[in-house]
């Protein structure tokens, strides 16, 4: 319908379609480990593929086909003819990365018996590891960990955009959703770090690699509900909800009610989108970690940023020159203190 609107010029020409896709990236708990390089591929075949392989290939993965049987539905001649190459553009969204084994490893902390049927069983993998060098949420000062499945592993963006490029090389790529899953500190620092270090990849995509990035866009420009709750906190900008924000009772908000406060991060997305540069804030491993003690082992300096101004809060493409120094291994996430 949308080529057949384009034909008869009731929609622009230039105006493009396509999907939005969210995955985190899976890392093999030990590359060298063959079970666990299959379950890494398996779990971005089961959260990515089953949506990007149809308009691509169009068909699901291999390996969908293969656990779910006739549980998957099959799609006839028409009908993969009709799904593949229906986009003019990729989008995604990203938020973290995770390092996984086979459900029946011997390192693995969530048994294959565990797993509900269907979806969960077909996947087998445990998902409990990350990468070092990894961030993840923390309890607010109530105790509640509203991001604990939020894991900020700047190098997995990279290898998404890789990835997503590869299905398509002449497809031009928006990066949409990304951002930290933040406790109700005003001052987060770990999400201006989250921002720096993810657009750094976004600079080695664009710039290094010439992959087709026409866009990155923040998630979000303030605290929102997210997720059944306004526990999550995503904003550039705080916001100071009350115990009465939502409720029947909230008719007269104080003046402080509601109010927003920028966060470092919006500061520094100003900062960027004025001076294209980042002076004086040019080095990541120095941004403390506000709200965990999960040190990262990133460093940056020297950067250099072009803008491109797309939605409410979205940052183009960045000229980075960067330093980093990892470390091998992987830690369980469940054993962090």
């Amino acid at each position: 319908k949308f080529r057949e609107m384009k034909t008869s010029n009731v929609i622009g020409d230039k105006a493009r379609i396509g999907i939005v896709l969210v995955a985190n990236w899976y890392y093999p708990l030990d590359p060298n480990n063959e079970r666990d390089v299959a379950a890494s591929k398996r779990a971005f075949d089961f959260d990515f593929g089953w949506f990007l392989n149809p308009i691509v290939n169009g068909d699901y993965p291999a390996v969908m086909r293969e656990r779910a049987g006739d549980r998957l539905p099959k799609f006839t001649a028409e009908e993969s003819a009709l799904l593949k190459g229906s986009y003019d553009i990729f989008m995604m969204n990203h938020y973290g990365s995770r390092a996984v084994t086979d459900c029946d490893s011997d390192r693995s902390n969530t048994p294959c018996s565990t797993l509900l049927p269907g979806y969960p069983a077909d996947k087998g993998i445990d998902d409990s590891h990350v990468m070092p060098g990894t961030r993840a949420g923390v309890p607010d000062r109530f105790g509640n960990n509203y991001c604990e499945m939020f894991t900020g592993y700047p190098p997995g963006y990279l290898d998404m955009i890789r990835y997503l490029h590869m299905q398509d090389t002449s497809v031009d790529i928006l990066l949409t959703e990304n951002g930290w899953c933040g406790n109700d500190d005003v001052d987060n620092y770990d999400q201006l770090w989250y921002f720096k270090a993810f657009v750094e990849q976004v600079h080695k995509a664009v710039v290094e690699e010439k992959i087709p990035v026409i866009g990155y866009t923040a998630w979000s420009f303030l605290d929102n509900y997210e997720w059944g709750s306004y526990g999550p906190r995503f904003g550039l900008y705080y916001v100071n909800f009350t115990e009465q924000t939502g409720s029947p009772d909230f008719y007269e908000p104080k003046p402080t009610d509601l109010a927003r406060i920028p966060r470092p991060s919006a500061k520094w997305f100003k900062k960027v989108s004025e001076t294209k540069c980042l002076d004086g804030w040019s080095d990541v491993s120095n941004i403390k970690a506000h709200s965990t003690s999960h040190e990262s082992k990133t460093s940056t300096f020297g950067i250099v940023f072009g803008i491109v101004a797309l939605a409410t809060v979205v940052i183009g493409i960045a000229v980075v020159v960067v330093y980093r120094r990892r470390r091998s291994g992987y830690e369980p996430l469940l054993s962090r203190n």
